[in-house]
């Protein structure tokens, strides 16, 4: 060294020898020392990272052989004497830190190092006023942070603190708050260096409108209508369908062609906030309609059937147009009513809402009217029966019975014997040379006859021109057979009968009202009653065959039948008029009171039948009592 004074480092602990030499213009002189003993020194070294303003420095101090304490200067007039401390740099810079290291023999030894405090980022950032910051649509983020000089900002951290959590990465987000509000967006800026800042400012963002339409089917050719669905207090729209645009809430446009089109409503509220809404429409292919038709007969169902060629847009729905009579469904049928041409409208509905019509005239044929009568058309086994055929305009004919042999003919008017018991259903289909037809099914009972023939009614009848009294019957056959004629017989009190038959060719239900050739001249007469009763041996029923008049003011008792009685007794009386109250009284032979029984009277015959079977064998009195009519009649129980 040729300074005055200078320090050196001695590198090892060993004897050193040290020359001065001092030197004028042309002399020189030189001193020689030894210094004999060289005291190891601390070798110092510490580690420290470069960081960021405002971020604590950890010095890690490495340092050996040093007992007697250490100084850290950190180059910004800041020092510390802790063995490994932290420091927090307020400015960026390059610094000078230093550690000086002591030992007990009093030697120092010190290192510097330089430490790099980098920047810290600034951000800043904006949002536009609506329409740039409305919900629902994109809101671009104005980055305003400015560069640094030391370093470079390489990431980006957005937290936009909505309902979603949404967050970013990039340096100019654009972001879609789904509601209307003030949120509290924070931006982190992060450097090459790893220096971060953030910053969290209030965006106000308004409400968007909701755009939404509905819009009708759209068919070919078709008026299609669109409507405006949209909320959000709406003040303009903007719709684009196809090469037309709108501004009415509600436009209507005709596709020309088929296929799938855009159709896109744009919409804006009084923040001007907006909002768009665009939806695939589809135009379908129409279909070719066709229908095919059975039964074209007049008076007959004549049967519609939708024979279209599947078509991609399914059908869902028919509706029929049959000459002003509408139905719907598939297949469908109509009665046209008489022969002639008549309109015929089929339109289909389709799973795309289109419909579609097809109209076309059919002709409807006339129709043959079946028709027979059958006689007889019940009676005992085994039963034939004349079928005479009495259709019109038919052509040819089918007869089916039914009975257990299935039978069948084609003459026009067969005669089939039934040979079992039972109900059959003869039936003929008569055809026309259209192919249309009728049929016509009639009963055919064969059974066992049940013979049940009821007097419903007896009275008489004045004649205006004779003056005399004529006997009128009412007869119903409540049998199961036809009854073409009856015997009645008229008792004239208990002195004479007088019998007539009487035609009355009636079907089972019907009834007959028939004139007797008996009359009665007035207040000429002496007998106190007449009975008219219906005689058939084979009746199943006898006890409803007779009627009764009351000639006189007093009732008429008949005398107990059967007399002696093995313990059924009837008792028969004609009573004056309806509604009396009449008792039957049994006595045994000593008067005592063995039997009571009452009821009230009908104008006419009366009837009753009484159980005594509990009386014991003896003679017996039997008192009919009706108002002031009375008779006591004897009677022997065997």
């Amino acid at each position: 060294s040729n300074q005055l004074n200078f320090t050196t480092l001695f590198n090892s602990p060993v004897a050193q020898e040290i020359r001065l030499k001092a030197l004028i213009p042309g002399c020189s002189n030189e001193v020689i020392k030894t210094i004999s003993t060289v005291t190891t020194g601390p070798v110092v070294n510490f580690s420290a990272p470069d960081n960021c303003r405002g971020t604590s420095v950890s010095f890690i101090n490495s340092t050996t052989g040093a007992d007697a304490g250490y100084l850290w200067s950190f180059g910004d007039a800041s020092s510390s004497s802790a063995t490994s401390p932290a420091h927090t740099y307020s400015s960026s810079a390059v610094f000078q830190a230093t550690l000086t290291a002591s030992n007990s023999a009093g030697c120092q030894n010190f290192l510097t190092k330089p430490i790099k405090i980098y920047s810290l980022p600034v951000p800043d950032f904006s949002v536009g006023l609506p329409p740039f910051s409305c919900s629902n649509s994109l809101t671009p983020f104005q980055n305003n942070t400015l560069p640094l000089t030391d370093s470079n900002i390489t990431s980006w951290s957005w937290q936009f603190n909505d309902v979603s959590g949404g967050t970013s990465s990039q340096q100019n987000p654009g972001y879609t708050f789904t509601t209307s509000g003030n949120f509290n967006v924070a931006l982190t800026a992060t450097s090459n260096a790893g220096c971060s800042a953030s910053i969290t400012k209030s965006i106000a963002i308004a409400p968007s409108p909701s755009a939404n339409f509905s819009q009708g089917p759209a068919c070919l050719n078709q008026s299609a209508v669109f409507t405006d669905t949209s909320s959000g207090g709406v003040q303009s729209r903007l719709w684009q369908i196809g090469s037309s645009s709108f501004s009415t809430p509600n436009p209507t446009y005709a596709f020309t062609s088929t296929g799938d089109f855009i159709v896109t409503l744009s919409v804006t509220n009084v923040n001007a906030c907006s909002s768009v809404k665009s939806k695939t429409i589809k135009v379908p292919v129409p279909p070719t309609l066709n229908f095919s038709v059975a039964n074209l007969c007049a008076t007959k169902n004549a049967v519609f059937s939708d024979v279209t060629s599947t078509p991609l847009d399914g059908i869902t729905g028919w509706n029929w147009n049959f000459a002003g009579n509408s139905m719907t469904g598939n297949p469908a049928e109509n009665n046209f009513g008489p022969a002639g041409t008549y309109n015929v409208k089929m339109t289909t509905t389709h799973a795309s809402g289109c419909k579609y019509t097809l109209s076309r005239n059919v002709l409807i044929n006339p129709s043959p009217t079946a028709s027979f009568t059958a006689s007889p058309d019940r009676g005992a086994a085994p039963l034939t029966v004349k079928f005479t055929n009495t259709s019109q305009q038919a052509t040819g004919y089918v007869w089916k019975f039914n009975d257990k042999l299935v039978s069948t003919s084609t003459a026009t008017s067969p005669v089939y014997t039934f040979a079992s018991l039972g109900d059959y259903s003869a039936e003929v289909t008569a055809r026309n040379a259209q192919g249309c037809l009728d049929v016509l099914s009639v009963p055919i009972h064969v059974l066992v006859p049940s013979i049940d023939l009821i007097m419903k009614d007896f009275s008489l009848v004045s004649d205006p021109a004779t003056g005399k009294l004529k006997t009128s019957v009412t007869i119903l056959n409540n049998s199961n057979v036809p009854i073409g004629s009856a015997e009645v017989a008229l008792f004239l009190s208990d002195k004479a009968v007088v019998n007539q038959t009487l035609s009355l060719n009636l079907n089972p239900g019907q009834f007959a009202v028939r004139t007797l050739s008996f009359t009665l001249s007035p207040n000429q007469f002496n007998f106190s009653f007449l009975c008219a009763e219906v005689i058939s041996e084979k009746d199943v029923q006898p006890d409803n065959n007779k009627r009764c008049l009351n000639l006189e003011t007093a009732d008429y008792f008949f005398s107990p039948y059967p007399n002696p009685s093995s313990g059924t007794l009837q008792l028969d009386w004609i009573a004056e008029k309806s509604g009396g109250t009449t008792r039957i009284i049994v006595y045994d032979g000593m008067g005592k009171k063995s039997y009571e029984w009452q009821t009230a009277s009908l104008a006419g015959l009366n009837q009753t039948i009484h159980d005594l079977t509990f009386l014991s064998s003896g003679l017996y009195y039997v008192t009919i009592e009706n108002g002031s009519s009375r008779k006591t009649i004897r009677f022997l129980r065997q």
